[in-house]
């Protein structure tokens, strides 16, 4: 393969969430194949202490290089190396090979328009045709994937999330390092091209100054909590992905199974 051919697939990869979006990964690129690392230099110590999330977002990656992969004819064969005792053999390396075997071509226009919103919902049923869909994509290997669309099921899940909302916006530790993300203007986040852009988030653009003495002044840990539950409970359904087993392959294909449900529900209209 031509190193232009990597450099395009990668553009796909790095457009896959992570946690603050703080891109936590590095790509090796050889003949045929592209390695991705982990970050060490953007983790997130508050939010994730143990690096679950880090390994998540490489699932996510992975899963929009294999998805680009396939689109443009390649094969793809996946060796996930993942040495718990020594940080520096952590490695995904996928190697390419002529002769697609899937047909990516809807998942992989989804890619680009994927987006993670926090608007509030209508609370529409969603057609079982849509939810065999989801089912389908959300099936990895050691992770199970829950959809839930009854209230007696909603429910637990939405007091889970109010108290868990109040422990972490109560923890200033959470919230110090929160802001070393928040993109407070235009200009800021154009410059590093990563981190929370406010004004996607709901927030004024503004200068950083301003923008976190606002955040510490209206900042309510019990207030966020209520609108949290003001929107699960007008959503159509909760998506839940638990990792078999506490291991770091596991999560990056947890990773892998959010980011194929993530775009597989994106086109979806009822």
């Amino acid at each position: 393969m031509k190193k232009q051919d990597l450099i395009n697939l990668i553009k796909y990869a790095i457009k896959a969430p992570s946690g603050h979006n703080s891109q936590p990964w590095k790509f090796k690129l050889e003949e045929n194949s592209i390695t991705i690392f982990p970050d060490y230099e953007r983790i997130l110590p508050v939010a994730d202490p143990d690096n679950h999330e880090l390994f998540i977002s490489l699932g996510c990656a992975l899963e929009n290089l294999i998805i680009a992969a396939g689109y443009f004819g390649y094969h793809t064969d996946t060796d996930i190396e993942m040495k718990m005792e020594d940080p520096f053999k952590e490695s995904i390396r996928v190697e390419f090979s002529s002769g697609n075997n899937q047909n990516y071509d809807r998942l992989f226009k989804n890619i680009e328009i994927r987006q993670s919103t926090r608007n509030k919902y209508n609370k529409a049923v969603i057609p079982p045709a849509h939810i065999e869909k989801l089912n389908e994509a959300g099936n990895q290997d050691q992770v199970l994937f829950l959809l839930f669309t009854e209230p007696g099921q909603i429910e637990p899940v939405i007091e889970i999330t109010k108290r868990a909302t109040v422990l972490q916006l109560s923890k200033k530790g959470f919230i110090k390092e929160l802001m070393q993300w928040i993109r407070f203007n235009r200009k800021t986040a154009k410059k590093t091209g990563d981190g929370l852009y406010s004004r996607a988030i709901g927030s004024p653009s503004v200068p950083k100054w301003l923008g976190k003495l606002f955040l510490n002044l209206t900042l309510d840990p019990k207030r966020e909590a209520r609108k949290n539950v003001n929107l699960m409970k007008n959503s159509s359904g909760i998506l839940i992905f638990i990792a078999k087993e506490n291991n770091k392959e596991a999560w990056v294909n947890l990773g892998r199974s959010f980011q194929r449900v993530a775009i597989t529900a994106t086109p979806l209209k009822y």
